[in-house]
């Protein structure tokens, strides 16, 4: 599969192709956030703590769920078009559990509470996958074991563990600030 050529730009350049990527990103990232804030997003939100009590507040229970997965389903389709020309084919191989454990590793090594948690979780990874991945051919084993230790020290993940740290400094300079 080729990457089309959109207003004479050809997409086949990789600097173009990332350009267009990180445009995109920052849109679909923009468009969360703008939901986020907004009073459906506050929706979406009661509906995971208690979806009983929305309910009885008179909110549409199933129709606020079913939004929510169409838009994260156009959301990942997005995702997947870009895989797809960056690879110039799919297969079933990418569908395998280890990338379904891969996705859910990053995300809670991120911190699944916090907007930015995958994004970090996904970074953090692929940094040392990268990185160890030319020390030693083990560099699996010791992604685990880090994904052991942020359970273990951060079950919050990395942000959650970040905004923890940042919020007990802020409390202690406004408490000893004359």
């Amino acid at each position: 599969m080729r990457a089309p050529d959109v207003a004479g730009v050809g997409f086949q350049d990789p600097a173009n192709f990332h350009m267009v990527l990180l445009v995109i990103f920052a849109l679909c990232v923009s468009l969360m956030l703008s939901i986020t804030g907004s009073h459906y997003g506050l929706a979406l939100r009661g509906v995971r703590a208690s979806p009983a009590r929305m309910a009885a507040l008179g909110y549409p229970v199933d129709r606020i769920r079913y939004a929510a997965f169409v838009l994260a389903g156009a959301l990942a389709s997005i995702s997947g078009v870009f895989f797809a020309y960056h690879n110039g084919y799919v297969n079933t191989s990418v569908f395998d559990i280890q990338r379904s454990v891969w996705v859910l590793l990053v995300s809670i090594l991120g911190g699944v509470e916090a907007f930015a948690g995958p994004v970090v979780g996904v970074t953090v990874v692929v940094f040392l996958e990268s990185w160890i991945g030319q020390l030693t051919a083990r560099h699996a084993m010791v992604i685990g074991v880090l994904f052991m230790l942020t359970i273990l020290l951060a079950p919050e993940g990395i942000v959650g563990r970040l905004n923890a740290l940042r919020a007990r400094w802020v409390t202690r300079k406004g408490v000893d600030a004359p």
